[in-house]
């Protein structure tokens, strides 16, 4: 199995234009500790709660994209590549 055959479009991605109260109501909502940032259908990073938890709720996305996480695994890798990512950065 390779990574590609994980990929679901369950999960909700931000857009920059949205704002942090819309990212975290989708945390809650998918009990997610973490969303992708997507942009131009591009992987941007995975934006943590931790990082926008005290700050205005009505602030944009855009604002934290220096405090996105870089995580990347390429469709053709084998799966466990993926997982074993997921367990280093503990991604939920």
């Amino acid at each position: 199995m390779i990574a590609a055959e994980l990929i679901t479009n369950t999960i909700p991605a931000l857009q920059p234009s949205d704002t942090v109260e819309q990212a975290l109501n989708l945390m809650h909502e998918f009990h997610l500790t973490e969303l992708p940032i997507v942009i131009n259908q591009k992987s941007a990073g995975l934006l943590h709660e931790e990082d926008i938890q005290d700050v205005d709720l009505n602030s944009v996305i855009s604002s934290y994209l220096p405090l996105a996480e870089q995580v990347q695994v390429k469709a053709e890798d084998f799966f466990l590549t993926a997982l074993k990512i997921m367990q280093q950065r503990k991604l939920s």
